[in-house]
């Protein structure tokens, strides 16, 4: 599962003091904005990196997953021999500011776009404050492409 991208981080407060909170697999994620952390799309991915590896060692599960940040877009990887798959749930932010980020999944055998591709923390879209996942094969095969801010392929892509 893929979090944010270009473009995939909105609405949330550039002067800092927002606490944006997901649970991960049940481990407490949380990503606190700071006006020094940097405002950009690979700012907020870097930290966010940081904060989902710092909750996955908290929860004591850090041993299962793989955190892996390309320029603004952050994938976790969950070991192939857990069959669950990743899920997010309770996505809020602090100030109400509606924080939204971009959910994506890899392409590759057995892979399943995610249940939601927009995580919002509105309350009045409270179906869209989780996101799940799978990967039903051994295999697979992850596919980098570049989106737009509507999260449209650029055409742009890696393997």
């Amino acid at each position: 599962m893929t979090l944010g991208g270009e473009g995939g981080f909105n609405n949330l407060s550039t002067a800092g003091g927002e606490v944006i909170s997901f649970e991960l697999d049940g481990a407490l994620i949380t990503f606190a904005t700071t006006a020094a952390g940097g405002t950009s799309d690979i700012d907020f991915a870097q930290y966010l990196e940081t904060r989902i590896n710092a909750g996955l060692a908290l929860a004591g599960i850090d041993g299962s997953y793989q955190v892996v940040r390309t320029a603004s877009s952050v994938s976790i990887i969950k070991d192939a021999a857990l069959d669950d798959p990743i899920e997010i749930t309770g996505f809020t932010d602090s100030l109400d500011n509606n924080a939204q980020f971009a959910v994506r999944t890899g392409t590759g055998t057995g892979s399943n776009p995610p249940e939601n591709d927009l995580l919002d923390a509105d309350p009045l879209m409270s179906y869209r404050n989780s996101s799940t996942s799978s990967l039903y094969d051994d295999e697979g095969v992850i596919l980098w492409e570049r989106l737009d801010k509507d999260g449209v392929g650029t055409g742009d892509q890696a393997c």
